[in-house]
């Protein structure tokens, strides 16, 4: 199934969908029938780069090529049809930045809901940017100071679940997503984002509802900014 044809690239992975068991090349995607054993190339035009990344993600699979980070799942209504919907289309500028797509890794966080994607943005062969999606807000972030080769989802005698990364500077591990207790004192974030950008400045925007996903405790504050087309920053009355 994956054979070293070099019409599609070497194998890059195998990992299952539910029954179904997907294998990726750089430069396509098959679904194996594992008791022929024969493969039949779902309807998308591309491959997956990164064995590291090949990730399950709830009842669909994350990968990544050239061209950003894609989600493999079943067509709604159907059984065994696959489809690929990219990710990343508003990161277009970072995923450009990205020149070996080989060596990016990922893990998925089912208790955070959280898909952490390592990569190389700065052409020195180290994962030195780390941005997270949340499968329950449908959006990107990105963690500053976190670089890592590989990460795992590390459960101790307790059953409690820790998130591990091999530092990629240093070789060390490390956990991260841990100590969010404050002790009652503040925790300062920042949240920026585009998502009201229309490219048309001379158009008149309201906003009348701002929802924030997330944990915070009881007490907690936010405090809102509109940054206007000519870099004013006003605040919601």
């Amino acid at each position: 199934v994956l054979d070293e044809d070099s019409s599609d690239g070497k194998g890059t992975g195998l990992i299952n969908l539910g029954a179904i068991v997907i294998a990726t090349k750089e430069k396509k995607i098959y679904k194996v029938n594992v008791a022929t054993p024969s493969r039949e190339q779902i309807d998308y035009s591309d491959g997956a780069e990164a064995h590291r990344a090949l990730t399950r993600v709830e009842n669909e699979v994350f990968f990544n090529n050239k061209s950003g980070i894609f989600t493999l799942g079943q067509r709604q209504a159907t059984i065994g049809s696959l489809r690929a919907k990219a990710l990343t289309n508003d990161l277009q500028v970072l995923m450009d930045t990205i020149t070996n797509h080989s060596i990016c890794a990922a893990v998925y966080i089912s208790k955070l809901n959280n898909f952490y994607f390592f990569a190389d943005t700065n052409n020195d062969s180290v994962p030195d940017t780390c941005i997270v999606y949340s499968t329950l807000t449908g959006k990107w972030s990105t963690y500053d100071n976190v670089s890592a080769n590989e990460a795992v989802l590390y459960k101790d005698s307790s059953g409690d679940d820790h998130l591990l990364i091999a530092n990629a500077n240093n070789g060390q591990c490390k956990e991260i997503e841990t100590g969010f207790n404050d002790n009652n004192v503040e925790i300062t974030s920042t949240l920026e984002t585009k998502d009201f950008d229309f490219d048309i400045p001379e158009t008149l925007k309201t906003f009348e509802v701002v929802e924030i996903h997330g944990f915070i405790n009881e007490v907690g504050q936010f405090d809102f900014n509109a940054i206007i087309d000519d870099d004013t920053t006003t605040t919601p009355a």
